[in-house]
């Protein structure tokens, strides 16, 4: 029984440690941790809010992790997911040099990539997230290195299901 309740203690505790982003224009939110930074930025039309891990190596620039949304509207004549992936799935493997994909599949309107990435001098294992709505493409792209990739994946997975349209 106190296990119980000390699990149900440490479980709250974290809950309460969530921070909320709000977007305003298209409306959104999600929940964060609170030991993540987060920014935001405009290019054009194009937004982008990222999420950066705490970092464990003081000489590394960034965290450990970074989940990036990028909310874009979709280019000339593509107006479904499908016809976005055409164009996706090209860059990725010419732009990022992935040449293989870990996971490719559709879950509920999404389509989600799981690859590794060459990022400078170091393999990123990355997770992407993509769908299409009213007009715009929002992708979620989750990077971390190989060996930090599973201390961050179940945060920036519970970041993506806390996105909500407002």
């Amino acid at each position: 029984m106190l296990i119980f309740v000390a699990i149900a203690f440490i479980s709250r505790v974290k809950a309460q440690n969530l921070q909320t982003f709000i977007y305003k224009d298209p409306a959104f939110k999600m929940e964060y941790p609170g030991s993540w930074k987060v920014s935001q930025d405009e290019f054009g039309k194009n937004k982008m809010i990222t999420f950066e891990s705490p970092k464990t190596d003081e000489k590394e620039r960034r965290g450990d992790a970074m989940l990036a949304l990028t909310v874009q509207p979709l280019e000339k004549g593509i107006t479904t997911l499908d016809g976005l992936m055409k164009t996706q799935l090209g860059a990725l493997k010419k732009e990022m040099g992935v040449k293989t994909f870990l996971e490719n599949k559709r879950v509920e309107g999404k389509q989600i990539l799981v690859f590794n990435m060459q990022g400078g001098d170091k393999v990123l294992k990355t997770k992407m997230v993509l769908w299409v709505h009213k007009g715009l493409m929002y992708n979620f792209m989750y990077a971390s290195k190989i060996h930090f990739y599973d201390t961050y994946i179940k945060a920036a997975e519970n970041i993506i299901q806390s996105f909500t349209y407002l």
